[in-house]
């Protein structure tokens, strides 16, 4: 009586090679779409950063810029409106908060600068005089800033004034600028990421010392 054998066949030496590189190539695709993957999502982040930084800050100094009485060199702390920072004097109103997040009751002063050595961009406020108050102070409003830098408009009576007819605030009368122009450049070691850093530039006008100064004079 003949018994039937089971033949078991297993994978011979080449089919098991071509296998494993096959599941090489495989791993190698999916390692390299989940590194552009990650990258695509940080760049992302990066740009949201940027976007976000952009909105709160341009939002924040055309507001108080659009509320100031004028443009002033701070005397008190020695920081007078240059290429790099720049102050204003503002009302306190219950309704306004200045760039600090408080709410000041009386007249006072906002510098916005960059201090030495970081790549913030600050805001200090003070009182413009009088005893200390408890809503002065210092506060950073921004990050990956590497330089920050300003060119102011004097108002003119002459004829339509224009982009060229800005120029250093340092050589204006801080008393008969109605607008400042501010470029935000952003910081290559905050967004190594990014293939170019970008600029940011904006116009912000203050309207009360253009109303004054078209209606009196500066």
């Amino acid at each position: 009586m003949m018994q039937s054998k089971n033949l078991q066949q297993g994978f011979t030496l080449i089919e098991m090679l071509v296998a494993l590189a096959l599941g090489a190539l495989m791993m190698t695709g999916i390692a390299a779409s989940f590194s552009a993957m990650t990258q695509t999502q940080s760049l992302t982040r990066d740009y949201e950063q940027i976007q976000e930084t952009l909105r709160f800050t341009t939002s924040l100094i055309s507001r108080s810029l659009r509320t100031a009485e004028e443009l002033v060199n701070e005397p008190d702390d020695n920081a007078p409106t240059d290429a790099n920072q720049f102050s204003v004097r503002r009302v306190g109103d219950d309704e306004r908060r200045s760039c600090n997040g408080q709410t000041p009751d009386a007249e006072f002063y906002e510098t916005y600068y960059q201090p030495a050595g970081t790549n913030q961009l600050a805001c200090r406020v003070s009182r413009v005089e009088g005893t200390q108050q408890s809503w002065e102070g210092e506060e950073v409003i921004a990050y990956g800033i590497s330089s920050f830098n300003l060119t102011c408009l004097a108002y003119s009576h002459e004829d339509e004034q224009r982009n060229t007819d800005y120029d250093a605030c340092s050589d204006v009368d801080p008393a008969q600028v109605i607008a400042v122009k501010f470029m935000l450049t952003f910081d290559s070691s905050e967004f190594r990421r990014l293939e170019s850093y970008p600029e940011h530039r904006f116009i912000a006008t203050l309207r009360s010392r253009l109303r004054e100064c078209a209606n009196n004079g500066c």
